[in-house]
C-alpha cells in the first residue's frame, strides 16, 4: 500500500510556509505605511521640487504592492493546506476502506 503521509506532511509544511510569508509581507506593509517624511525630515528645497508628493506616491506604491503579495501568499497557503486537508481525508478514507476489505489469502 502506497502511504501518501509524507507528501501530506510536505505540504501542510508549504501551506505554512506561505502564510509565514503572508505575515511578513503584511508587516513590511505596515512599516511602509509607518514611514512617513515630512518638511522637518527633508527641508524646504525638496519640498518646493515636489519631493514629499513623488515620495507619497512611492510610499503608496510599495504599500500597495506589499499588501498585494502578502494577499496572495495568504490565499496560496489556503489552496495548498485545503489540499493537503482533503488528501489526508482521502487517505484515511481509503485506507479504512482498505481495513474493511476481505484479506484474499486467508482461509477464516
Amino acid at each position: 500500500m502506497v502511504d501518501a503521509s509524507h507528501a501530506i506532511e510536505l505540504l501542510k509544511g508549504t501551506a505554512a510556509d506561505f502564510e509565514a510569508m503572508a505575515k511578513k509581507l503584511s508587516q513590511a506593509s505596515a512599516k511602509a505605511d509607518s514611514i512617513d517624511l515630512g518638511i522637518d525630515q527633508v527641508g524646504f528645497l525638496p519640498v518646493d521640487e515636489g519631493f514629499l508628493e513623488a515620495y507619497k506616491r512611492a510610499q503608496d506604491f510599495m504599500i500597495d504592492i506589499l499588501a498585494d503579495g502578502a494577499k496572495a501568499m495568504h490565499e496560496v497557503g489556503v489552496a495548498v493546506g485545503t489540499a493537503a486537508r482533503s488528501y489526508e481525508r482521502d487517505e484515511k478514507a481509503g485506507a479504512h476502506r482498505i481495513a474493511e476489505c476481505d484479506d484474499p489469502l486467508d482461509d477464516n
